[in-house]
């Protein structure tokens, strides 16, 4: 039960097929939950914080430490001088500083001020987004190994197809790219497929890892390579851009609106992957898709192994106009996080919540899942 106004709690979780990247792996997959009491009522945030996060994102483990620390003690100092009541969602972001650890702050707990906001309106998060679709197009990930194989591949990519996915994305890292590229094209002729490379490549790296090993993907029928080269590397990535013919997306190097703002300018993209735990939140997200959109950008929204009630969040965004893309938003079965089944599939995707808050998750929901209520900052 959440007892006082700010609140966190962890869900234990592990994926049952361990996701290697071209920068490590990821398989513990605890959660952290930040309740908050505002509006006669309770809102609830998921971070998407990893406990083996990619370089540059903040862990689980930062996080923690923040609620505790200094970002703690300024929400606490933000209710105080509004009379011991929460902070409207709307100015979360700017309580904050722009460090990647301040905008995943930032994203958990604009969830939960804006869950209790929307629960006291009876409102859905679609309708605050301006969304009116019912459903969203999903991506699904394959999972790759050098110790799996086509087969393994194959029977992953006819579950992802049976759900309704019309995208595909597979880790790629320079001398494991063709292979598991092609598995998947067998299996998957006609789907949209991307390449997902986590920063593994160079602009002036050989046949192995730089432009021409990249080029040679062309030959397999991926329909893009998302995030080549280093997220610092914008310029580098417009240059790679006009030197090959694959459509390039970016995922790591978009950290900020500001950053995407920069990455349009410069030419650097086909394809922006928006993660709102990067953006600093739902609202910065929305805007980011909007931007997307007017830029002409194609544009999908990326996701952190969630839960399926913070996926639910991102089946609502990836619905938006801006999306023009396939979201990843499938239900955390396909990979491998324990699924409570509240996300939903259908004919054209996964299907949007239809109760009010961010998800449509109430207060019961989250009772029977978090086992024990910490109050944060401890130390004020």
């Amino acid at each position: 039960m959440v007892t006082s106004i700010w609140q966190m709690g962890i869900l234990p979780g592990t994926l049952k097929r361990r996701v290697e990247t071209s920068q490590g792996h990821h398989g513990d997959r605890p959660v952290l939950v930040v309740a908050v009491a505002a509006h006669d009522t309770v809102g609830y945030g998921e971070s998407a914080a990893l406990v083996d996060p990619l370089p540059g994102d903040p862990s689980l483990e930062e996080v923690l430490r923040a609620l505790d620390g200094g970002h703690g003690r300024r929400l606490l100092a933000a209710s105080a001088a509004r009379g011991g009541a929460a902070p409207p969602s709307a100015v979360i972001a700017q309580l904050f500083g722009t460090s990647p650890l301040d905008r995943a702050v930032s994203h958990v707990i604009e969830m939960a001020v804006l869950d209790a906001e929307l629960r006291s309106r009876g409102e859905t998060l679609a309708a605050w987004a301006g969304v009116s679709r019912s459903s969203a197009p999903m991506s699904g990930l394959v999972v790759a190994s050098v110790d799996g194989g086509p087969d393994e591949i194959a029977a992953q990519v006819e579950h992802l197809l049976a759900l309704g996915c019309t995208q595909l994305r597979v880790k790629i890292r320079p001398g494991f790219d063709v292979e598991p590229l092609s598995w998947v094209r067998r299996a998957a002729p006609h789907v949209r497929l991307h390449g997902d490379a986590n920063a593994a490549y160079r602009l002036d790296g050989d046949d192995r890892d730089g432009p021409r090993a990249l080029a040679a993907l062309m030959d397999v029928g991926v329909d893009c390579i998302e995030q080549p080269l280093a997220a610092n590397l914008v310029a580098d990535h417009a240059v790679l851009r006009q030197q090959l013919s694959i459509p390039i997306a970016l995922d790591e190097s978009l950290a900020s609106p500001q950053q995407l703002k920069h990455a349009i300018a410069y030419g650097a993209l086909d394809v922006a992957c928006l993660k709102p735990v990067r953006l600093g939140g739902l609202a910065a997200t929305v805007s980011a898709l909007t931007m997307t959109a007017r830029a002409g950008i194609d544009a999908f929204v990326g996701g952190f192994y969630e839960t399926s009630w913070a996926r639910s969040t991102l089946a609502v965004l990836a619905a938006h106009d801006g999306a023009t893309l396939s979201s990843d938003c499938t239900p955390p079965a396909t990979y491998g996080l324990s699924d409570d089944g509240s996300l939903r599939t259908g004919g054209a995707g996964v299907l949007l919540p239809s109760g009010v808050g961010v998800s449509g998750a109430d207060e019961e929901f989250f009772a029977a899942r978090v086992p024990v209520w910490t109050a944060f900052p401890l130390d004020a």
